[in-house]
This record gives C-alpha cells, structure tokens and sequence, in this order.
C-alpha cells in the first residue's frame, strides 16, 4: 500500500507489465487497506475480547490456506521466489500451535 507498486514487484517479485499495472497495483492497494483494518481488528480482540481469540486464530488459518489455495489454482510468474512462499506452510504450523494453545488458555480461564 505504500510501495509506488504495492509491494507487488518491489517484494513479492512480480513481473508488472506496463500495460495494466495500475489495475494490479490499485488491487494490491485495496489488499494492503484490507489488511490494516484486519491488523486493527485483531488488536482489539487482543486488548478487549480476548475469548475470540481461538476465532481469530481459525480465521488467520483459513485465510492462509485460501491464498496458497488460490496461489495453486491462478498461477503467476515471478522474477524471484516471494516471501510468502514458503512462509505460508511454516505460519500454518504455528497457527495451528497457538490455536492449540489459545482454546486451552481460555478453557483454564472460564
């Protein structure tokens, strides 16, 4: 969102044609805001509904598991390997872990 491309091709590595690269980055844009608002979210259920917390855990898996999803089905070429890329399988993992951990810590707390 604050990249001049997004973070399109300055991080994830994607080849922008001139051609339609403001329709890409205006998407990239939109994804960006999105995620601010859901970081803004997730915050106040941390400082103020902490019990939703295990639903915000499954919500940040499924999230997850539709992109790599996506990813799969709509193929795209990059210059190089983006971040995500291999992150997504690790941060399931450890999703999983804390969602784990988050359902037993409020089951202890009730």
């Amino acid at each position: 969102m604050f990249f001049s491309d997004g973070g399109a091709g300055s991080i994830a590595g994607m080849n922008i044609p001139e051609i339609g690269a403001s329709e890409i980055l205006f998407v990239w844009a939109l994804w960006g805001s999105a995620q601010l608002i859901y970081a803004l979210i997730q915050w106040i259920v941390i400082f103020r509904y902490r019990s939703l917390v295990p639903l915000m855990w499954i919500i940040q898996i499924f999230e997850s598991l539709l992109r790599m999803f996506v990813g799969h089905i709509k193929p795209v070429n990059f210059a190089h390997t983006p971040p995500g890329a291999y992150q997504n399988y690790i941060y399931i993992i450890l999703a999983l872990i804390m969602l784990a951990i988050s359902i037993v810590t409020t089951k202890f707390e009730d």
